[in-house]
């Protein structure tokens, strides 16, 4: 079992409007940005986990889960490894407060 990497695993989701995905600026970490989205809690199932992380994070709670995107396994900048879920979603043009683990929002476009 030792040569079996331990891994963090985290679901985010991608939010489009006007064709831009927003993205936020880790407090933890200026200049760095992610999706929102965070891990499960224990005792948690993963639709719920979601659903709180988009709630805590940027403060929406009515938004429609299309599809599953994505998902990859990554190393971060600090080295810890990381499985992400990544799901469209779609809320209702409501606007975006930051919880306190995001100093900024950006709604960025492909270029």
């Amino acid at each position: 079992m030792e040569n079996f990497e331990k891994f963090y695993v985290s679901q985010a989701g991608v939010s489009i409007r006007d064709n831009k995905c927003l993205i936020l600026e880790i407090a933890k970490f200026p200049g760095e940005w992610c999706l929102p989205g965070g891990r499960i809690d224990k005792g948690e199932n993963s639709i719920d986990a979601f659903k709180r992380e988009i709630k805590e994070e940027i403060d929406i709670d009515e938004f429609k889960v299309h599809e599953l995107i994505n998902y990859d396994i990554f190393y971060t900048k600090r080295n810890k490894p990381f499985c992400a879920i990544i799901q469209y979603i779609e809320n209702d043009e409501s606007p975006i407060k930051l919880s306190e683990e995001h100093l900024d929002f950006k709604w960025v476009s492909e270029e």
